[in-house]
């Protein structure tokens, strides 16, 4: 596979995806705010999802010129495993605590 085949695969379902999220417009299928949690801490999550996900390969498998135990420092763990906790507890703080 190319990078090429790979872009126009991103593109197919992109185009697919607009489509659907048309009907869900229509149909009233979008998200509504999280009860109980309120802007800034949604803001605040969203930063740390972003942290979290831009990091999280990086992190795993390095790159070119990365080595990851070199980069990274107990700092950055700790903020890992606090931001990973962040989202597990505001989840369970709107779906409620539900076991199978």
């Amino acid at each position: 596979m190319t990078n090429g085949d790979l872009a126009a695969s991103y593109l197919v379902k992109a185009t697919i995806r607009l489509d659907v999220l048309a009907v869900l417009l229509e149909r009233e299928g979008y998200s509504d705010r999280f009860s109980g949690v309120d802007d800034a801490g949604i803001g605040h999550l969203a930063d740390v999802s972003a942290w979290l996900r831009e990091n999280r390969e990086l992190s795993f498998y390095g790159d070119e010129g990365f080595v990851p135990t070199e980069r990274y420092t107990r700092e950055d763990a700790h903020r890992a495993i606090d931001g990973a906790r962040l989202a597990v507890s505001t989840a369970a703080a709107v779906i409620g605590e539900r076991r199978p």
